[in-house]
């Protein structure tokens, strides 16, 4: 899809080629979290983990904490890693199973 439709700098620091952006997204999920510095929007930070089927581990969604960059540098983006990865848990084990009826496909 984005290889269809191209991708758009939003800032100055927004991954635009597609072979840096798959780049990005593999070292994403080998490390099961994303961090964003600036790439969305000047002087925002973000740190996200995936909310993933129970079963098939098919990515649904995200959780992510946003915060300005100059208050957000990356160690403490980390710190705040275990109780996203546990909301996003949390989020799954509470969820009504039919509605990722589609994800598990």
């Amino acid at each position: 899809m984005v290889a269809r439709q191209g991708t758009q700098s939003l800032t100055e620091r927004t991954v635009t080629d597609l072979g840096s952006l798959r780049a990005e997204l593999d070292r994403a999920s080998g490390l099961g979290y994303a961090v964003q510095d600036e790439e969305l929007m000047p002087h925002v930070a973000a740190i996200a983990v995936p909310i993933r089927h129970r079963v098939t581990g098919v990515p649904l969604g995200a959780i992510d904490i946003v915060a300005p960059a100059f208050r957000f540098p990356l160690e403490r983006r980390l710190g705040f890693l275990l109780p996203l990865k546990a909301a996003a848990a949390e989020i799954m084990a509470i969820w009504p199973d039919g509605f990722f009826q589609l994800a598990s496909g």
